[in-house]
């Protein structure tokens, strides 16, 4: 078969510049093997970033819980959730992240089910809040919701996995906001969330925890 001249180039260039091309065969688990066994808890789980989450994880094997601020939204995702994954444990969960004292209720509502929980998402949130343009009550909503909830939530998550020696996963979400100059309520709340995180990580690595 005849080499194509430009292929030929550009391997030589490379192995000129760079020396020997060493290629390596790479084995991957297959998608629902990779979190058998793992009980996951998502904020904000019934559209969007928070469902698409939801999903992954019910196809790499996990049991799931997600929270929503309705009981008849959750019930309606859960429902279409539980006929796609059969084989998996699917929950939702009236939650409101503004409502920090139904926390530990609901939390222990999602053991009972789940037995443990060894991976949180705190994915709910709102905007935006803009500068000049906002008011004291639209501030305290997406505070409330995006920064004080997940504080508040995780810190209860956090030590369920610390006293119970739960090698387990935070995940935050923060989007590009932040990192964009934090001229809204929304990208405040986020550059808190990314400055929360890396907080988390000091605290809680030694414990296993990331």
């Amino acid at each position: 078969m005849k080499t194509n001249p430009i292929k030929l180039a550009i391997k030589n260039f490379i192995k000129k510049r760079y020396g020997t091309i060493v290629k390596a065969n790479v084995s991957y688990l297959s998608q629902n093997e990779l979190l058998i066994g793992r009980k996951a808890l998502v904020t904000g789980g019934t559209a969007g970033i928070g469902k698409a989450i939801v999903e992954a994880f019910l196809k790499s094997g996990a049991d799931v819980a997600f929270t929503s601020r309705t009981k008849e939204k959750a019930e309606k995702v859960q429902s279409e959730l539980q006929l796609k994954y059969p084989e998996r444990r699917v929950y939702g969960i009236k939650m409101d992240m503004m409502d920090v004292s139904s926390f530990s209720e609901t939390f222990n509502e999602v053991v009972d089910k789940l037995v443990k929980i060894d991976i949180l998402v705190n994915n709910a949130g709102i905007g935006e809040g803009w500068w000049c343009h906002t008011t004291v009550e639209e501030w305290d909503d997406v505070i409330k919701t995006n920064i004080r909830g997940p504080f508040f939530l995780t810190e209860i998550v956090g030590k369920h996995m610390r006293d119970k020696q739960i090698h387990g996963n935070i995940l935050n979400i923060c989007s590009s906001a932040a990192l964009r100059p934090a001229n809204t309520a929304y990208r405040l709340s986020k550059w808190s969330m990314r400055a929360f995180t890396l907080g988390l990580a000091k605290t809680l690595i030694p414990y296993d925890i990331v």
